[in-house]
């Protein structure tokens, strides 16, 4: 494929694509050499003392592999680019995940702070704490959102849509400031090189491709229903709401597809 097509699903303006990254790349360097990590964690991880800790429950499953994945469904219909994309841009992300998590196995904020100055919400874990994976899946989904789409709000929904996802990580004790920014500029970067990716090898935008990614999402909704357990409390609910939803519109998208201009 030509290198116009390639970059025909990217349709936001160059800041879009640019500058969360590279602000959170900035943010991260700055933490970083002042030392402010754990004193910002602290901050972000008393939030629950005035909101309570089922509100940051709810708000951190939307980071969730699977959630995100799910979420995917929304764009079946009219989007597949958006699908393909993001699907081709979490290879990447989780590959590079697993390097990172693999060869450094950073301690956590619970592998270094007493355990009475660290407020947990779910699953307390000690190691792979760079970068933020709930972060990054997050960033990915808000990305190639923004990026394919010409409306001016879209951009900044994305971006708080992120931004409570990192603020989440923090506040029920999980991560550092540093590591969801580095997830932050992961998740956004792969949303672009998965979008850029789809262009040249669109499969998963047209037929069997397309329905094959839709009936494997509306499996993945189905596990979101039944099996499966986030370790957050309380969220059960909200997380079957979530996936009838999307396999609702899913079914929806079989029963009436739409020969649609990717990033619409």
């Amino acid at each position: 494929m030509g290198s116009d097509v390639a970059t025909s699903m990217i349709r936001a303006r160059r800041w879009v694509v640019a500058a969360p990254p590279i602000l959170a790349l900035l943010l991260l360097l700055g933490i970083e050499f002042a030392g402010w990590d754990r004193a910002l964690f602290a901050i972000f991880n008393d939030l629950s003392s005035f909101t309570g800790p089922v509100f940051w429950a709810h708000a951190t499953i939307l980071g969730d592999g699977l959630v995100c994945t799910v979420l995917l469904l929304l764009w079946t219909r009219r989007n597949p680019g958006r699908v393909w994309g993001g699907l081709l841009g979490a290879v990447f992300m989780v590959l590079v995940l697993r390097v990172f998590k693999g060869m450094l196995t950073l301690p956590r904020p619970l592998g270094v702070l007493p355990e009475d100055m660290v407020t947990i919400i779910g699953p307390g874990h000690r190691r792979g704490s760079f970068p933020s994976g709930h972060t990054a899946t997050a960033a990915l989904l808000a990305g190639v959102w923004a990026m394919t789409s010409t409306r001016r709000i879209v951009p900044g929904v994305a971006l708080g849509y992120v931004v409570l996802v990192a603020v989440s990580r923090m506040a029920v004790g999980v991560h550092w400031p540093t590591d969801v920014l580095a997830g932050l500029a992961l998740g956004w970067a792969s949303a672009w090189l998965g979008l850029r990716w789809a262009s040249r090898a669109p499969w998963g935008m047209r037929k069997p491709g397309r329905h094959i990614l839709t009936a494997a999402l509306m499996i993945s909704a189905l596990a979101l229903m039944v099996p499966y357990d986030s370790g957050y409390p309380g969220v059960l609910l909200f997380q079957r709401l979530l996936a009838s939803g999307c396999l609702a519109w899913g079914a929806y998208a079989v029963a009436r597809p739409v020969d649609a201009h990717d990033g619409v």
